[in-house]
């Protein structure tokens, strides 16, 4: 790739990753494709734009109804001009995708403070579970506020079942199983095996809702559920 024909190239080196992003989305809203800018993003090691963005919908739509020739097609009715406008309308309207320079989550961006919970650990082990629970997070794309959530009440179910005996973990996985059924409703099953489908996929682990609430409870079992639910919702699963 030569520097003669990339935009990029005249940023500085040390400049953050998130500035270089911007840059390059506003080389898309003045008429650069977002492939193209992605190539060279790439190359700087930064993430790529959302190409499927509400933003660049709305950008696009404006760039349409700016451009004279179009617009008068518009106006005058013509079948092809009313259906692109109609169809970015219809995006719009969906008000999900975000800006261009919305990414999802990488491990590094969380902080779980898996520490206080393993006192007596040392700091290899810590920073092994931490970096396993943030990759976790990483892959099923969770918010930071969730995913600390999903830590503390994994911690909290882990502490209780390590005082039970092998008979009251079995009652504990019992009950956590009808409390997470009840909250759910009906169609329980269902939606445990869907969920436990799309979890696996996107993470490329085994995770299965149905053993995940007996050895780490409802709470927790319920905030994955959702969450799978969300990714089906938003198309990013």
């Amino acid at each position: 790739m030569s520097d003669e024909f990339n935009p990029l190239a005249d940023l500085p080196a040390e400049m953050p990753q998130d500035n270089v992003r911007e840059y390059g989305a506003a080389l898309v809203r003045n008429g650069m494709s977002v492939d193209e800018v992605n190539k060279h993003l790439s190359a700087r090691g930064a993430a790529p734009l959302k190409a499927d963005s509400q933003e660049m919908a709305e950008s696009k739509r404006d760039r349409l109804l700016a451009d004279s020739a179009f617009a008068d097609r518009y106006l005058r009715g013509d079948p092809e001009a009313v259906t692109q406008v109609h169809m970015l309308d219809v995006r719009i309207a969906k008000g999900s995708g975000g800006k261009l320079t919305d990414r999802d989550p990488a491990p590094g961006d969380y902080n779980l403070k898996v520490a206080p919970h393993m006192p007596d650990a040392s700091d290899e082990a810590i920073l092994q579970y931490n970096d396993g629970l943030a990759s976790l997070a990483s892959a099923l794309k969770l918010p930071e506020a969730n995913a600390q959530a999903l830590v503390e009440s994994h911690f909290k179910a882990a502490n209780k079942l390590g005082a039970m005996t092998e008979d009251e973990r079995a009652s504990y996985g019992q009950a956590q199983t009808r409390d997470l059924q009840n909250a759910l409703g009906p169609d329980a099953e269902a939606r445990m095996k869907a969920a436990s489908s799309v979890l696996s996929r996107v993470s490329g682990r085994n995770l299965d809702l149905a053993k995940i609430v007996q050895s780490n409870g409802a709470e927790t079992a319920l905030t994955l559920l959702h969450q799978a639910e969300y990714l089906v919702a938003t198309k990013r699963a």
